[in-house]
């Protein structure tokens, strides 16, 4: 037995140990390029060592790859790195040579080193340059270990930019462009620009470019400004800013006019106002006024840092100009703004004590002084009625007086003027007010000016002419149209109207009128106008009718003092003078009248008229009388029989309704014998008299006085109608069981002769004759039989001599109830075994009945199991072969049975029971879980749809309806597409550069679906040979999130290449690496699970996506950003 030992302290310490019989050991977990020495010895078989071997040997481990550090990069700048790795089991003191190049492959100049330690810095660097950096192990014996895969990049500083000679140029009032030098950088390389108006305490604005200028704009005019510039590297990491800060100060800007350029105006000063126009707060402003627009006359003008001034000590009614201009930081001044202009403000003008002159009945002229205010400045005069409370009139002139026209008469009116000056912006008024008063006009007469007119007054009216209310009028009358020396009547008012009395009757008489103004001043008289009085009422004679006929009368009366030659006016009304019948106009006494209704009660009254044609009192009290009846006319038809006589019917022959008639029947054409009389106000007379008897009837009219008319016939005689029949029955009315009847007629044959009938025997309880049926004579026996179960009637008509038919004897009903009815077959329901809806519909074969007799009703039962029948018993539903239960209760099964009933109440067995069973299912299934696609991409046209079962405790789950479209909750792929039990769906085809969504409906056995499960998310379908070339690369989701799945990295290949990706970090930390390669050219998708090299998910945050294409012959790089984030 041998123990082997080894050691790296030449034995003053063991490393491992190892016994054996063989003559070799093998030694593991061995530190990596470390020396160690070995020795053995053997041990007999009784366990004595002996001697160690001689001499001690020795070895050195191979070395291993150094490993990648957590952190590869640090002390980054412009020209400089420190590269870091780790020992991945290399024992201290190790060699290592790391290498760094621009290029991946470190075919391009590579920088190399050797160090025993576990970093390196490498000066001399480019700024701005990517780097690639790998390391390897020397071991003890001279052999080197690989190198650190992958290898590792990183991109040095920029340098700070350097200010331009001139770094400003282009500086404007709002505007400049700020250049500088790259300072060494590369390329390409992208600066971001900044300036500020207070040593960059803050920034004002910025500009991120790859040039080496930047225009800054909308800035402040007259503002200083300071800039700075600074480089990003390729990875977007800054580097130091421009040294030193220069400034520049942007250029002055002329004012800007305000929106109101003039206030606080009055006759002799101004506030003129302006806009800085961008300039910087503390500008000085220079403002400018003139009376000139060239600002030639004498100008008035002042400095200051606001933006206003006020001017004093101007012209009244004076056109100023005004102009301002900005005063530089450094003293120059910008050009001035546009002048605006404005006018100072007018004087009041002054009024003297007598302003008024040409004072009339509708006008007067007003004058006032000019106040101070110069030559051609505009004034208006104001005129009101109440103090200026109101304004009634105005007059606007460049004179100092005003004429005011159209005034009302006998009215005071108060006055002032103002002036305006050449803006029309008003002065004060004059003061104090002034007021006159106009003349009155002379009154107009009235279009009716006499009123009230009687036999001894009259009220005279008349118009205002235009006066006011209050104006005094002076009136006078005269009955000699104001001869010298004749009576007048006078009166003083201040109304429009006077009455005077005590006047003679039928005389004519003048007036007129004439007004007085305030100051008592009177107006011209009016034209006169006359009246004449009215007549007195006429008397009536006593009596006053004479020569009354049925068309005629003549009325009388007595003068009654009128004088001869007065006309009268008689009357005659039906209504007692609501209206007016007839008239007549006569200067003789008495009127006759003709052409009168007849039996009318007339009214009279008469009037008499005076010479101007006015009429007067009517005679008091009114009389009246009544014409004469005429005898009435014989109508046809001159009768109508009824039950038990007749009724005779005549003409008016023009009496008016309510004329009194006296009719008189006799069975004698000559009325030898009186059977009944009559007095009625109608047209008709009814007699209950004899049957089947020839009557005859004549009749006369009675006026108001109850004077009668001659008699006259009535028609030529009448027979009434024959007698009810009394009909005996063989059989008793009621349920029966023959089918076989017999009737007897017991009917005397009257006055009339030998009677007949018609017979009709039917099912109906009532008859329509037409004449037709069938004839029976009188005390016959009539036999007749029923064809059927049901009711039966037998219907007798009697018939007069005449052949006239009327009254009807109804016998019946007669019950026939006869053999059974066959019952009804197996109801049907119509929606089978389910239904949905709120009602169930059962059809079933109809019933049959015994001859011809029909079903009169069915009778139906429903219960909840085929022999309970707990929901209707036996219910009454008519004669359709068809019942609907509504409502059913949801989660019920029903179940139905029929049987008939026939006319004759006969009532049949039940039907079977109806088969199948109903389920009541009005209740959705659930709602199904969301549809889930099998990826999140599709780049083949073809995704696997597929949801979580639904579930239905009533009816069960019948099919999936399955929705798919390219929009939220579209189906222009799918709409409701039958899946049956399946709980997935393969959809192929699908079109390219949408995103397709799906969602899914049950539906159960009942008809019933469910609501929509929720959408899924929708998966973007992307034919890449049909997209267009993705020339700039992008990913999508962006930002996306590594538990969801992958983001998709799209590129596209010109042609085959050897294809590398690449993500950094910001700072240019390689994460992971992978190369492929693709056989053909065009759109390309990656995907990138969000983890790096080593399989650990990287940090949220930006990342930079480099995609290298190698083609034969060149190689192209794209880069763009994308964000992880969770």
């Amino acid at each position: 037995m041998y123990t082997a030992e080894i050691s790296r302290d030449g034995f003053v310490s063991v490393s491992s140990a190892v016994r054996t019989s063989a003559l070799s050991a093998v030694f593991s977990a061995l530190a990596a390029n470390s020396v160690y020495q070995a020795r053995v010895w053997a041990v007999n078989f009784s366990g004595i060592p002996g001697q160690y071997s001689s001499a001690i040997v020795s070895t050195a481990t191979a070395s291993s790859a150094p490993l990648n550090a957590a952190l590869p990069f640090q002390n980054l700048s412009a020209n400089t790195l420190t590269f870091n790795w780790e020992p991945d089991g290399n024992s201290a003191g190790t060699s290592y040579n790391p290498e760094i190049s621009t290029s991946s492959n470190f075919s391009a100049p590579v920088s190399s080193a050797v160090t025993i330690n576990l970093n390196f810095l490498f000066t001399g660097l480019s700024a701005n340059a990517t780097y690639y950096a790998r390391v390897r192990a020397l071991g003890a014996g001279g052999s080197a270990s690989p190198y650190s895969s992958p290898a590792v990049s990183t991109v040095t500083l920029a340098l700070p930019p350097i200010p331009a000679a001139t770094p400003f140029t282009e500086v404007l009032g709002g505007s400049f462009t700020f250049s500088w030098e790259n300072g060494g950088n590369p390329p390409g390389t992208v600066y971001t620009a900044e300036i500020s108006r207070d040593g960059f305490v803050s920034v004002s604005s910025a500009a991120r470019t790859s040039a080496l200028g930047a225009v800054f704009s909308a800035l402040a005019a007259n503002m200083v400004y300071q800039a700075r510039v600074r480089a990003f590297n390729f990875a977007g990491v800054p580097g130091q800013y421009s040294s030193p800060i220069v400034s520049t100060a942007t250029a002055i800007s002329a004012p800007g006019n305000a929106a109101v350029s003039f206030q606080g105006l009055s006759a002799g000063g101004l506030t003129f106002a302006w806009g800085d126009g961008g300039n910087a707060q503390g500008t000085n402003y220079n403002p400018e006024i003139s009376t000139s627009s060239d600002f030639s006359a004498p100008v008035s003008s002042g400095v200051t840092p606001g933006l206003n001034y006020v001017f004093t000590g101007l012209l009244v009614n004076a056109t100023y100009y005004a102009h301002v201009r900005a005063i530089g930081v450094g003293g120059n001044p910008s050009s001035y703004a546009g002048a605006v202009s404005t006018v100072t403000w007018a004087l009041a003008p002054d009024v003297p004590a007598a302003p008024f002159t040409g004072v009339s009945m509708s006008g007067i002229v007003f004058s006032w002084g000019a106040g101070g205010n110069p030559g051609r400045t505009r004034y208006t005069a104001e005129i009101s009625l109440n103090n200026f409370a109101t304004l009634l009139a105005s007059s606007s002139t460049l004179s100092t007086g005003a004429a005011f026209a159209g005034l009302t008469p006998n009215t005071i009116y108060q006055v002032r003027a103002k002036a305006l000056n050449f803006l029309g912006v008003e002065s004060p008024y004059s003061a104090p007010i002034r007021s006159t008063t106009t003349l009155a006009a002379a009154p107009l007469n009235a279009e009716q000016p006499f009123t009230a007119v009687s036999a001894s007054t009259f009220t005279l009216t008349w118009g205002d002419g235009g006066n006011p209310g209050g104006t005094s009028y002076a009136i006078e009358i005269s009955s000699t149209a104001f001869a010298p020396g004749t009576a007048v009547f006078s009166a003083a008012t201040l109304a429009l109207s006077q009455t005077f009395s005590g006047l003679l009757a039928n005389t004519t008489y003048h007036a007129r009128v004439k007004a007085v103004n305030m100051d008592a001043i009177p107006s011209g008289y009016a034209a006169s106008v006359t009246a004449v009085t009215l007549p007195l009422s006429p008397a009536l004679a006593s009596p006053p009718f004479s020569g009354v006929t049925s068309a005629g009368l003549t009325l009388a009366w007595a003068a009654n003092g009128n004088p001869q030659g007065t006309t009268y006016v008689a009357e005659l009304s039906r209504d007692n003078f609501v209206t007016v019948s007839l008239s007549s106009t006569t200067p003789n006494i008495p009127a006759v009248f003709t052409g009168l209704a007849p039996n009318t009660t007339y009214t009279a009254r008469v009037k008499a008229v005076n010479f101007a044609g006015n009429s007067g009192a009517y005679s008091s009290p009114v009389v009246s009388t009544a014409t004469l009846a005429v005898p009435p006319e014989s109508a046809v038809p001159p009768f109508i029989l009824t039950d038990s006589g007749l009724t005779a019917l005549w003409l008016s022959g023009g009496n008016p309704p309510g004329t009194q008639y006296e009719a008189e029947v006799s069975t004698r054409a000559g009325f030898e014998t009186m059977c009944a009389s009559a007095s009625v106000s109608g047209l008709s007379g009814t007699f209950a008299l004899a049957a089947n008897t020839t009557y005859y009837s004549r009749v006369r009219a009675r006026n108001y006085n109850g004077v009668p008319t001659a008699l006259i016939p009535v028609g030529s005689g009448l027979a009434t109608y024959a007698a009810l029949p009394a009909v005996s029955a063989s059989t008793a009315t009621g349920p029966v069981s023959v089918t076989t009847f017999s009737f007897t007629s017991a009917v005397s044959t009257g006055t009339g002769g030998l009677l007949f009938y018609r017979a009709a025997w039917d099912r109906t309880a009532t008859h329509v004759w037409n004449d037709q049926e069938a004839a029976w004579s009188a005390l016959g026996v009539m036999t007749t039989t029923a064809a059927g179960n049901g009711y039966w009637y037998l219907h007798l008509r009697s018939y007069n001599f005449n052949r006239l038919g009327y009254k009807t004897a109804d016998i019946g009903p007669f019950h026939v109830a006869l053999s059974t009815v066959m019952p009804p077959g197996q109801p049907v329901p119509v929606p089978g075994a389910f239904t949905a809806t709120s009602g169930i519909t059962w059809n079933w074969p109809p019933a049959i009945a015994f001859g011809d007799t029909a079903i009169s009703t069915y009778v139906v039962s429903v219960g909840t199991t085929p022999s309970d029948f707990n929901v209707l018993s036996d219910f009454a539903i008519g004669p359709l072969a068809s019942f609907t239960l509504d409502p059913a209760a949801n989660g019920r099964t029903y179940y139905l049975k029929v049987r008939a009933i026939d006319e004759g109440g006969i009532l049949s067995q039940y039907s079977p029971v109806s088969s199948p069973g109903v389920l009541v299912d009005r209740s959705a299934p659930e709602r199904p879980g969301t549809v889930q696609a099998d990826r999140k991409f599709s780049y083949d046209s073809n995704l696997l749809f597929s949801w979580p079962p639904s579930a239905d405790g009533e009816s069960g789950i019948k099919a999936y309806l399955l929705d798919v479209g390219t929009s939220l909750n579209g189906t222009d792929i799918f709409n409701a597409k039958d899946m049956g039990q399946e709980l997935s769906c393969q959809a192929a085809g699908l079109p390219g550069g949408k995103s397709v969504y799906a969602r899914v409906r049950a539906e159960n056995n009942a008809g019933g679906v469910s609501d929509y499960s929720e959408p899924g998310a929708g998966v973007p379908v992307l034919h890449l040979a049909q997209t267009a070339p993705m020339t700039q690369p992008y990913n999508w989701p962006n930002p996306f999130d590594p538990a969801g799945g992958p983001t998709q990295i799209g590129f596209f290949l010109r042609a085959p290449a050897r294809v590398t990706l690449k993500l950094f970090t910001l700072e240019g930390n390689l994460v992971y690496e992978e190369t492929r390669a693709e056989g053909a050219g065009g759109n390309k998708v990656w995907t990138w699970t969000g983890r790096n090299g080593a399989g650990r998910l990287t940090a949220p945050g930006g990342y930079i996506c480099l995609i290298e294409k190698r083609y034969s012959g060149k190689t192209e790089r794209q880069q763009f950003k994308l964000a992880v984030l969770y």
